[in-house]
C-alpha cells in the first residue's frame, strides 16, 4: 500500500496517510491535523473533530500537488533533485532490477569474469573483480551497475547507491554524448 504525505500550503499542517512502522498515519481533512493508530485500522475519528479521517490516500483531489510533483521529478531528471528529495524523505535504498547485466564488446577479460561470477551468484567474488576494473581504467555504466547489484546483495547498501549513482551518471553522459 502506498503512503501520501499531505500538507498545508498555509498554515504548513502535515503528516503521512498510510501503513507505518508501529502503526497507521492518517489525516483529518477537516481539521488538518495528522493521527497515529493502530495497525490494520479499517475505520477511524478525528479525536479532534469527529471528521472521518483518511486511512489509505486522500479523498480529495489534489491539482496543485500533483503539479508540484511533476515539476519536482522533472527538476531532477534535469540534475536538480533537491525539490523531489523534500517531497521523498522516506528514500528506498535497493534496486529495482537485480538482473546483471551482459558483458559489452570492449570489455577487458577481467570485467568479464567478474560479470559471470556476478550472473553465478559469487557476489563477493564479483564485487572485488568489479572494484579492481573500476580502479584500473573507467568503464561503462553496466559496470558500475553490476557493482551496485553484487553491493546490493552482499547488504551494503551505502555502496549499492553510490555505484547505482555513478551507473546512472555514466548513463546520462553516453545520451549527452550521442546529441
Amino acid at each position: 500500500m502506498p503512503r501520501w504525505r499531505v500538507a498545508c500550503d498555509v498554515c504548513a499542517a502535515s503528516s503521512w496517510i498510510g501503513e507505518a512502522a508501529g502503526g497507521r498515519d492518517a489525516w483529518c481533512e477537516a481539521c488538518q491535523t495528522g493521527a497515529r493508530l493502530v495497525p490494520g485500522a479499517t475505520r477511524a475519528s478525528c479525536a479532534r473533530c469527529g471528521a472521518a479521517l483518511a486511512l489509505a490516500e486522500p479523498r480529495f483531489v489534489e491539482l496543485w500537488g500533483e503539479v508540484q510533483n511533476a515539476s519536482a521529478v522533472l527538476a531532477a531528471w534535469d540534475g536538480a533533485p533537491a525539490a523531489l528529495g523534500a517531497l521523498l524523505p522516506e528514500r528506498p535504498r535497493f534496486l529495482n532490477d537485480r538482473t546483471p547485466p551482459a558483458a559489452e564488446s570492449g570489455d577487458a577479460p577481467d570485467v568479464r569474469a567478474a560479470l559471470l561470477d556476478l550472473a553465478s551468484g559469487a557476489f563477493a567474488r564479483a564485487r572485488l573483480g568489479l572494484e579492481a576494473a573500476l580502479e584500473r581504467a573507467a568503464a561503462g555504466p553496466h559496470v558500475w551497475r553490476a557493482l551496485a547489484i553484487a553491493a546490493d546483495r552482499l547488504d551494503e547498501p551505502a555502496l549499492a547507491e553510490a555505484a547505482c549513482t555513478r551507473a546512472l551518471s555514466a548513463t546520462r553522459g553516453r545520451e549527452d554524448a550521442a546529441l
